[in-house]
């Protein structure tokens, strides 16, 4: 078995009418953005990108490591993405008041 990790959050249909800064926004997979994301609150530099980056790779390590059997012994919970309680696709504004 082969693992991956990918986002596609990015991922746009590209359109001749519309201007490149019409394109560029709030994007990403609500359930990772960071709270500053959420907020608004972020420039959109290389610096900042990573410091985003870096929550979401906590929240995908999260996910890895309460799955980790560390003995024999040890039962492996059912997988539950992080917020699940906000449902399959939350709104950036439950995701704000939970995350923020």
């Amino acid at each position: 078995m082969t693992a991956c990790i990918a986002d596609f959050g990015l991922a746009r249909i590209y359109n001749f009418d519309i201007s490149r800064s019409d394109i560029l926004g709030q994007v990403g997979t609500r359930r990772y953005m960071s709270p500053e994301m959420l907020e608004g609150a972020t420039e959109f530099t290389p610096t900042a990108f990573k410091a985003m980056d870096v929550y979401s790779m906590a929240l995908v390590m999260w996910e890895v490591i309460s799955r980790t059997r560390v003995s024999f012994d040890d039962k492996v919970p059912e997988y539950e993405a992080p917020y699940n309680h906000l449902g399959f696709n939350p709104p950036v504004g439950s995701m704000r008041s939970h995350v923020v």
